[in-house]
């Protein structure tokens, strides 16, 4: 028995095939079908040929031809995957060896050879005349396949027999798999693959979904910003037909007034910024920026609306950086109740409990000093049922820096009513499901409800009510979960669910009444196979009702179709074609298909069957068709109008009874016994259960009905009752975390999804009192503070904000010209430190930087073109300065200038020299200038000046010694009269020419008729009269232009401007001079005159005046201050204290400006003041000198802002003890507040302000000055007598112990002192967790720090010779106070002092022994006692104290080596705290704090490579370390270990010890800001080590080896104690609780030092036995005093011994004392010398 099984899914969205042609079922619809006729002419398809035969039954058949077309145009409107032909083929009468071929597109889809049957004759579908003498035979094509085209083509080929055979077609049928709306692209089956535009494929369909539009159809879905006219936006997102009616509205386009009111953020809002912050961004008038925690108000309102409302706004987002890990958000508040909260990250983000929120048009913007300028258009859509009294945005943004900001414009609030629906839905349907848009509700107009379909009429079975079909005999709710082949679709995608396990099943059609059926079967049951389908149900069920009709052809009466349904459980045979029970009876339709016998017709059976109830449910059904009896050959069945109902089980049950009744509910968080659980509600949309808003137990979407306790339900919305905020979980105040007042846990969102789950704790408000401050939704210590554990505690007073420390800065004081560098806020580039000054100076602007003065330049602005000289950045050379801070250019001839046309100094190189006016580089006498070339050219070389050429005929000017050749046509210098050529520039001086010879120009001589070089004419007499005497003439001639008259040659007079020199050379008067004699400002008549004096206004440059329209004027800018002016300081630049020569504000200008500085009182508090002591030493200076004018007792007068009580226990003013007459004031102070008080606030009140006065002239400006002081947290009178009791009893142990340690150390018992070291160095260190301990705690631990080397730095101290030189930096807080430092030098000296006092034990043993010898042996050499009939006792005694003090110091000499090693890892706590401290502060500029740091890093590696060595070394085999001498050189690396072969590791108990140390100070000081992983590190490290010992069991005394593991659990332990401390604290300061948590980590310390005492007790006394006889003999002797007898013994003993000892007593001293001093001789004092 075969089976083929259907399973039907009904969550999968099934795409039905359509109906795109039916075709060939009558004349009509074949006219499109075009046959070749067989005189080859074409012509459409028609009737049959009734003369060929005629047809038997109501099928229309379609007369064939040999060859067929048809052509379809397929739509273009809508988008398809495949096509599905059925076309039915009669072959009436004989064929033989026909064959026929059906072309799809060119490709063959069926292909098919056809051979008549033989008689008898039974089934004929066309009566031919005559007679059939042969089956007729009907061939049914079913082809689909997947198809894109926009054409169909098809061809029938008939190939053999002539046309005289007949042949038919009928029932053409192509089916069309369109993909569904908004689809394009499907597959064969019609599921979408690929989606409209922005579509989005959910739920089996393709949605339109955004969070940033709304959906609008116009008639087809669109995506809209807002709804059109005549729309309104519903909860759904969906533009609806309604009216939208203002009711309230602010900022409105270009506004002129706003309605809101602004509250600005408490600490960092603008004070000074008075004004609503009304900007225009890009033409756009808007509310804004508003930052931190400011907020928009609207208050009093009155808006009411019941119905629902849009608000909507634009939201403008500035971004100073690209950080989206700032972000911030605004909360929309009704009535001082969130309704929406906006977040802004990259994009806006909306949420509310309440409504709907949209958000588009994500638009960028500009806006001068933002990086980042957006907006968006916010629409927030809920319903209104109260009234708003007061609207806010409340901004909660970074307080760090105002990375955001915000602003809003065109805010309205909308009333919204609606006037109808529109369709969205798919398909006929007139409404729909939400989540399924192709699933109707109801249908539109001439189309009628079936299931979820709508139709064009009602299937069989069914009732037309209405617009709805009702099932026939259906009373009860019931559910379809199968149904098919209730119209003439075939329904392919539902049957192609079945398994194909036989023959191919054909799908057949059949007429009832007026419409035609497909129908699944006919010729498949023709054989008789048994057909069985299983369909699934997505839910259980407990009855089901089956309806079909099924369909006989050629039915014989006799013959049976049997059913059977099978439930699993329970199988019921239904039959038809009989009477009774189960049993459906056939009704003759009158149809005949084929003529096998005339009374053969077709039959139809309405069967509907109704289950038993099933008694457990079941989800699946399987049902069965077979026949039974075989009766016709020719009969063949078929079912339509085939589906299935079924009453299913409630809702989320998983199975039910008979009756219904749930016998198992699913199990899910969201129900609760088969709805929605507590907390949940029923989403219509999704049909599932959508969880409430945080605190509700009942809820609708976007409205919550009750609240869980502690909730408070206020407009639909569960507060937490405690302090109305919307948190998801409420906390209470005590709850919340450090500094935050009101908080609860919210859900944490990411910047990837709103959705994700997770808690964070969100704070509200916090509490400002101990300077915290809201940040987000965190509290942040405010600016200036820092958070120390679960304190804020004030940064250095220059930073304006720190972090973990006061010195570690992360912001700087803008307004004081500070900026962050390396942590620190330093002086910005252009600025400089000013001692005793909090805020920088600024340079001149042409310093880069500078110091000490703003005119003292360090180093220029390269691109300034500048140079140091003189300590000022003066222009280099070719450049000038114009009054800008970037020196232009000079002309490139000059070298100098102090302008573009005035040269101040000429290269050389050039062969330049500066004008007569000094303003120009020309060329040198004897040079020209020559085009394109910066050098000039050498004129001939007898030419002062000369035109462009080198030629001697271009000369212009002639040397001193040669003149122009005027009576030459060609202008040449020759010698003067009186000079000879030479070949140079200057001719030769005859008159220094001795005694030339008489052909010699030079030679002369008067009255010998020959006019020579120095004769005018020569006549021969002395006549004075004839015009020629004494060889001259009466007037001589020059050619110099600036010459008014020349005599010999010589210029003797000068135009008016000039002066003659002595050199008788021209040069030019000063500017007020007309005419000078003798020097430049030696006038004789002026330019301007004095009114007064009458005498010449000598107005000159470099005195800072010029003449400018005949007046002499300064000249303001120059550098030079005269008279006019208030001030000069050489630019008219503003905001260096002079402007335009006039003084500024706020400055005195003298030489130079400066700004008036006031003195302000500075108050520095001891870092060694405790919290817990009232005691505060506190040191106060004067920011600047002052000079005292008259005797003053003290600088302040003090009291508590608070009005606390105090006692000044010191005051110290160092006022009036200065030698100098301007002094810092200082006065140190010493108080004691005698009560509790959490914040201290001291006033100091100046006294006589009159009588201070500063360098500038002024005295204090502000007369009152208040200084936050540490708390004082006074204890309990109980708490400090507990602790200082524990206190004195660990002390009194504490000593006891080290006296044994040191007695351990004198009698050899080294492992006893150096273990006990080692304990009280580590507890001494755990102070230095960064944690704040209670009193108790602290008080405890200082107890320990004495074990700690860092003593000796205090003795030996070099931090103040290091500081004179340079600023170290401050260590974390709790190194710095316990006095240690960041740099290496300093805290080294400790380490450095203990190796040194090493050293010197060493040369002091070394020393000793050496005196000791020789003086033993000399005593030894010249005074022999053994020859003395009475020997000396005390010489005896200092000989034998001698001989062991000498072998101590060659012990100690011996061991120097192994000495050194023990010495390294007693000092290996102080050592790597030294090197640690100093590589975490490894940022400096200062060469002392770098080799600092070099050196630190040197012995890191060192102790690296002594580690290294050490495991080399003690890597031996055990009898290595036997050797006398390696005992001696290294015994202390294996000191107290017992070696062993068997467990290596053992061996290196020492080293590991050392690495553990070198770990435990590395994670002590480089996690000291990760309080929590500082201390876990450190407590692993015990753990392990504990392991590693009770593994390895290292250690040869077993009292070490439980010492060692005692002290390491104890101190974990008390480790635990500390990191619960910090997790308290973290929680919220509880001082109780601290102090009980504290008295635990005491307990483990006591317990540990109690448990060290008594195993020392135990481990001396054990080791003074062993390593001494006589103490063992001592107690022995003490013992026997408890026995009595034994004691009698002894006495007899003695008593005879005494009485025989007297007879030879002096003998044996002789004796022994001989034989004494002479062992002694060889044994210890004979050395060599």
């Amino acid at each position: 028995m075969k089976a083929l099984i259907v399973a039907t899914l009904l969550k999968i969205v099934i795409c039905e095939w359509e109906v795109y042609k039916h075709e060939l079922y009558d004349v009509v619809s074949s006219v499109d079908w075009i046959g070749l006729n067989s005189d080859s002419t074409l012509s459409s398809l028609t009737t049959i040929d009734s003369n060929l035969c005629s047809s038997v039954s109501t099928v229309y058949l379609s007369g064939g031809k040999d060859q067929i077309w048809r052509r379809i145009q397929m739509p273009t409107t809508r988008k398809f995957s495949a096509i599905r032909i059925e076309l039915d083929l009669y072959y009436i009468d004989i064929w033989d060896s026909t064959r026929t071929i059906i072309y799809l597109n060119n490709e063959i889809i069926y292909n098919k050879e056809m051979k008549s049957k033989g008689s008898p004759i039974d089934v004929v579908y066309c009566q031919i005349s005559g007679g059939n003498t042969a089956n007729d035979y009907l061939d049914k094509l079913s082809y689909s396949t997947e198809f894109t085209s926009n054409q169909i083509n098809i061809e029938i080929v008939k190939l053999g027999l002539p046309i005289t055979r007949i042949f038919a077609l009928s029932n053409f049928y192509l089916y069309v798999q369109f993909c569904d709306k908004y689809c394009e692209v499907c597959d064969f089956n019609g599921n979408c693959l690929k989606c409209e535009n922005d579509m989005k494929f959910k739920d089996g369909v393709c949605q339109l979904e955004s969070y940033t539009k709304l959906r609008y159809y116009n008639p087809d879905l669109e995506w809209v910003d807002k709804c059109p006219s005549g729309y309104v936006p519903n909860l759904e997102g969906l533009c609806q037909p309604g009216l939208q009616t203002v009711i309230f509205e602010d900022l409105q386009s270009n506004f002129a007034s706003y309605l809101f009111q602004l509250n600005k953020d408490k600490y960092y809002s603008n004070k000074n910024d008075n004004s609503y912050r009304i900007i225009e961004i890009e033409g756009q008038k808007l509310a804004g920026p508003f930052m931190f925690n400011e907020k928009l108000l609207y208050s009093p309102l009155s808006l009411v609306s019941n119905s629902l409302i849009l608000v909507r706004f634009r939201l403008y987002y500035l971004h100073h950086n690209q950080s989206q890990q700032v972000g911030g958000r605004i909360y929309l508040k009704f009535n001082d109740f969130k309704v929406l909260e906006i977040r802004d990250y990259d994009q806006v983000q909306l949420t509310s409990n309440v409504g709907l929120g949209i958000v588009n048009n994500d638009i960028k913007c500009y806006l001068e000093n933002f990086y980042r300028c957006q907006f968006a258009d916010v629409q927030f859509l809920m319903n209104l049922d109260y009234q708003i009294n007061t609207l806010s945005f409340d901004g909660k943004f970074t307080i760090i820096k105002p990375y955001r900001a915000w602003g809003i414009t065109d805010f309205q609030i909308l009333k919204l009513t609606q006037s109808s629906n529109v369709n969205e839905c798919q398909g006929q349907c007139l409404t729909c499901k939400l989540k399924n848009k192709k699933s109707c509700l109801s249908c539109q107009i001439g189309f009628y409800l079936f299931d979820d379909k709508c139709m064009t009429q009602c299937p069989l079975q069914t009732t037309q009510v209405g617009s709805i079909c009702q099932e026939n005999g259906m009373s009860n709710t019931f559910k379809y979960i199968f149904k098919s082949f209730y119209d003439n679709n075939n329904y392919q995608n539902e049957m192609e669910k079945i398994e194909k396990t036989q023959a191919k099943i054909e799908y057949s059609k059949f007429i009832y009444g007026m419409n035609e059926y497909s129908i699944l079967g006919g010729l498949s049951l023709y054989s008789g196979y048994q057909l069985s389908y299983t369909i699934v149900s997505p839910f259980s069920f407990y009855k089901a009702y089956i309806k079909m009709n099924v369909v006989a052809i050629d039915y014989k009466s006799n013959d049976k179709f049997k059913i059977t349904i099978d439930f699993g459980s329970i199988t019921t045979l239904y039959k038809v074609g009989e009477i009774g029970p189960n049993r459906f009876q056939f009704v003759s339709v009158g149809n005949q298909m084929g003529l096998g016998n005339i009374n053969d017709e077709e039959y139809h059976a309405d069967v509907f069957i109704e289950s038993d109830p099933i008694p457990i449910s079941t989800n699946s059904i399987t049902i069965i068709f077979q026949r039974e009896n075989y009766v016709g050959l020719n009969e063949y069945y078929g079912i339509y109008n085939f589906r299935i109902m079924v009453e299913s089980c409630p809702q989320f049950c998983d199975s039910c009874d008979n009756s219904g009744s749930c016998l198992s509910w699913k199990m899910d968080i969201s129900l609760s016994s088969g709805s929605c659980a507590n907390g949940y509600y029923y989403n219509q949309k999704d049909e599932t259960c959508n969880q409430c808003p945080s605190g509700c137990i009942t809820c609708q979407l976007y409205s919550c009905t009750t609240c869980q306790s502690g909730y408070v339900n206020k407009y639909g919305q569960c507060f937490c009752s405690a302090n109305l905020e919307n948190f998801s979980v409420c906390l209470t105040t005590n709850n919340c975390q450090v500094g935050c007042l009101v908080c609860g846990e919210s859900l944490q969102f990411t910047l990837l999804t709103i959705s994700s789950k997770g808690y964070f704790q969100e704070c509200t408000k916090c509490d400002d009192s101990k300077y915290y401050w809201l940040d987000k939704d965190q509290c942040r210590c405010l600016e200036g503070y820092y958070m120390d554990i679960s304190v804020c505690l004030p940064c250095s007073k220059y930073c304006k904000a720190c972090q973990k420390s006061p010195r570690i800065c992360t912001d700087c004081d803008t307004s004081l010209n500070r900026e962050l560098h390396y942590q620190q806020c330093e002086c910005k580039q252009g600025y400089y430190e000013q001692e005793n000054f909090l805020d920088c100076s600024q340079c001149e602007q042409t310093c880069y930087t500078c110091r000490f003065f703003a005119n003292y330049c360090t180093s220029c602005y390269p691109d300034q073109f500048r140079t140091i000289l003189n300590r000022k950045c003066e222009c280099q050379d070719g450049y000038f300065d114009e009054g800008i801070s970037i020196c232009t250019k000079c002309n490139p001839k000059c070298l100098t200038c102090s302008s573009l046309t005035n040269c101040l100094s000429c290269y050389s190189s050039q062969n330049r020299k500066l004008s007569i006016r000094n303003s120009s580089c020309i060329c040198k006498l004897g040079y020209f200038e020559v085009e394109n070339q910066l050098s000039c050219d050498s004129c001939h070389f007898s030419c002062q000046q000369c035109l462009p050429s080198s030629q001697k005929d271009m000369c212009i000017r002639c040397p001193s010694s040669r003149e122009p050749s005027i009576n030459q046509t060609v202008f040449a210098c020759n010698c003067k009269r009186g000079y000879y050529e030479s070949n140079m520039k200057e001719c030769s001086d005859c008159r220094n020419y001795q005694n030339p010879p008489s052909t010699h120009y030079c030679y002369n001589k008067c009255g010998d008729k020959i006019t020579q070089w120095n004769e005018d004419c020569d006549d021969g007499n002395n006549d004075p009269k004839d015009g020629c005497y004494m060889c001259l003439f009466p007037n001589s001639y020059c050619f110099n232009a600036l010459c008014s008259k020349c005599e010999m040659g010589l210029c003797v007079k000068c135009i008016d401007g000039y002066f003659i020199t002595k050199e008788n050379q021209c040069e030019r008067c000063d500017q007020s001079c007309k005419t000078c004699v003798s020097r430049q400002d030696n006038c004789t008549s002026c330019v301007l005159y004095s009114p007064d004096t009458q005498k010449c206004i000598m107005c000159q440059i470099d005195k800072g005046y010029q003449i400018l329209d005949n007046k002499c004027v300064s000249i303001c800018g120059d550098g030079l201050k005269v008279d006019q002016e208030q001030c000069d300081d050489g630019n008219d630049k503003s905001g260096d204290g002079c402007t335009l020569c006039k003084i500024e504000d706020g400055w005195i200008c003298q030489n130079i400006c400066e700004r008036i500085i006031y003195p302000i009182i500075l108050m520095n508090e001891s870092i060694f003041d405790n919290k817990y002591d009232g005691v505060r030493n506190l040191e106060f200076t004067t920011n600047i000198k002052l000079k005292i004018k008259t005797k003053v007792t003290d600088l302040c007068s003090y009291t508590f802002k608070n009005t606390e009580s105090f006692d000044v226990l010191l005051s110290n003013p160092q006022i009036n003890t200065q030698q100098e007459e301007f002094n810092i004031l200082k006065s140190i102070l010493k108080l004691q507040i005698n009560q509790r008080s959490d914040n201290p606030i001291l006033i100091c009140k100046i006294l006589n302000p009159e009588k201070y006065i500063s360098q500038q002239g002024f005295t204090f400006k502000e007369l009152s000055f208040e200084f936050p002081l540490i708390p004082f947290q006074q204890q309990s009178e109980s708490v400090i007598s507990a602790t200082t009791g524990l206190l004195n009893f660990s002390k009194y142990v504490l000593y006891i112990l080290l006296g044994l340690a040191i007695f351990a150390f004198l009698v050899g018992g080294l492992q006893i002192f150096w273990n006990l070291l080692d304990i009280l160095q580590l507890i001494s260190y755990l102070q230095f967790f960064n944690i704040i301990y209670p009193y108790n705690v602290e008080t405890y631990f200082q107890l320990f720090d004495f074990a700690q080397f860092d003593f000796i730095k205090r003795i030996v101290n070099i931090e103040d010779l290091i500081n004179n030189h340079v600023q170290s930096p401050e260590p974390d807080y709790k190194f710095a106070l316990q006095g240690y430092s960041s740099t290496f030098y300093i805290n080294s000296i400790a380490v450095l002092t203990v190796f040194l006092t090493t050293l010197a034990i060493f040369i002091g043993c070394k020393v000793g022994f050496i005196f000791l010898a020789k003086l033993l042996q000399y005593y030894s050499d010249e005074h022999d006692t053994s020859l003395e009939e009475e020997p000396n006792v005390i010489k005896f005694i200092l000989f034998r104290i001698s001989r062991n003090i000498s072998k101590m110091f060659l012990n100690i000499i011996g061991e120097f080596s192994s000495g050194l090693i023990r010495t390294f890892m007693a000092v290996a706590y102080d050592y790597n705290l030294s090197i640690f401290l100093q590589i975490r502060a490894s940022n400096s500029d200062n060469a002392l704090l770098e080799s600092s740091l070099a050196f630190s890093i040197i012995f890191l590696f060192l102790q690296f490579y002594f580690l290294f060595k050490g495991f080399s070394f003690m890597s031996n085999q055990p009898y290595f370390y036997r050797q006398f001498f390696i005992q001696q050189k290294y015994g202390s690396l294996y000191e107290g270990i017992d070696i062993q072969s068997a467990k290596p590791y053992a061996n290196y108990y020492n080293l590991i010890l050392l690495f553990k140390k070198i770990l435990f100070i590395f994670f002590l000081v480089n996690l000291y800001y990760e309080p929590s992983f500082q201390i876990l590190t450190c407590s692993m490290l015990n753990v392990i080590f504990s392991v590693y010992i009770l593994y390895n069991k290292p250690l040869e005394d077993k009292y070490e080896f439980y010492k060692t593991i005692g002290s390491e659990l104890l101190i974990w332990l008390a480790e635990l104690f500390i990191i619960g401390l910090y997790y308290s604290q973290q929680q919220g300061p509880d001082e109780n609780k601290e102090l009980f948590i504290g008295w635990f980590i005491i307990g483990a310390c006591t317990m540990l030092i109690i448990f060290q005492f008594v195993l020392d007790i135990k481990q001396h006394y054990e080791f003074l036995i062993k390593e001494y006889k006589i103490i063992a003999k001592l107690l022995s002797r003490i013992r026997s005093l408890f026995r009595k007898q034994e004691i009698r013994e002894d006495t007899q003993e003695n008593l005879v011994d005494a009485k025989n000892s007297k007879l030879t007593l002096r003998g044996k001293m002789s004796t022994q004392a001989t034989l004494g001093i002479k062992q002694r001789k060889l044994v210890t004092f004979k050395f060599d010398k």
